[in-house]
This record gives C-alpha cells, sequence and structure tokens, in this order.
C-alpha cells in the first residue's frame, strides 16, 4: 500500500513538494536537536 503511494507521489509536479517536505523535515529534526541542548 504505502509503496504504491510513494510511486504515485513521484512525478515533475510533486518532486518539489516531496523535496520541500524533506527540508521541512530536516528542520524539525534541527530543531529538536537545539531544543535538547538548551
Amino acid at each position: 500500500m504505502m509503496q504504491k503511494t510513494k510511486k504515485t507521489i513521484i512525478s515533475t509536479k510533486d518532486s518539489r513538494i516531496k523535496v520541500f517536505a524533506v527540508l521541512m523535515n530536516e528542520e524539525l529534526i534541527l530543531a529538536e536537536e537545539v531544543m535538547k541542548f538548551l
């Protein structure tokens, strides 16, 4: 099920959205790491 949705998500239009989502994810992880130190 997950594999099917992933394949449909991959398209020229969605590639930008996917990259944006990944970047957002990275920032969230970074924020969490920073919060640990504060």
